[in-house]
């Protein structure tokens, strides 16, 4: 089963209270079965109701040293990282991110969130569980231990030092 995804782009609406009616036969299954008729109320914020994210990124570089670590042996490949924005577990934000820089989001809904970094070491921009017939360890993932809880009209900044977090892992 394949759920079907439905974005709408709210720039054009002003905030307030909308509903979606899709008419009853707008979709067919595969049994060439009809919908009946769908509404679904959605709500606009006002860019004012939002908060605002921004990441600080460092030390991406570092991985390009191929860096071998004092407690372990594992030498680090050249990757990138995956930044995700969770919120009660549910991936709200994703972020693919091969260099140093600052990056902005404007429109986080207020509520409580978390980060969880992925060293995406083969750059296929997943998470890799491993592999134990080849003895391939998985990719290193790092949840940010601060909850962080967006206000209304308010900025939350953070820094995510790479180089910090892997010397924490190894």
């Amino acid at each position: 089963l394949n759920p079907i995804e439905i974005s709408i782009n709210s720039n054009n609406l002003s905030s307030g209270n909308y509903k979606l009616v899709i008419d009853s036969a707008a979709f067919l299954d595969f049994s060439l079965k009809t919908n009946d008729t769908i509404n679904l109320p959605f709500s606009v914020l006002s860019t004012n109701d939002y908060s605002s994210l921004i990441y600080k990124i460092l030390n991406i570089g570092f991985l390009e040293e191929k860096t071998q670590l004092d407690s372990n042996s594992y030498i680090l490949q050249k990757g990138q990282i995956i930044i995700q924005l969770l919120n009660k577990d549910k991936v709200i934000e994703q972020l693919i991110i091969n260099k140093n820089g600052t990056i902005t989001n404007f429109s986080i809904v207020p509520d409580k969130y978390s980060i969880r970094i992925i060293y995406d070491i083969n750059k296929n921009a997943l998470w890799d569980s491993g592999d134990f017939k080849e003895k391939k360890q998985p990719e290193p993932i790092f949840i940010l231990e601060k909850e962080i809880t967006f206000q209304k009209g308010k900025t939350e900044t953070i820094k995510i030092n790479f180089k910090d977090l892997i010397k924490k892992y190894f």
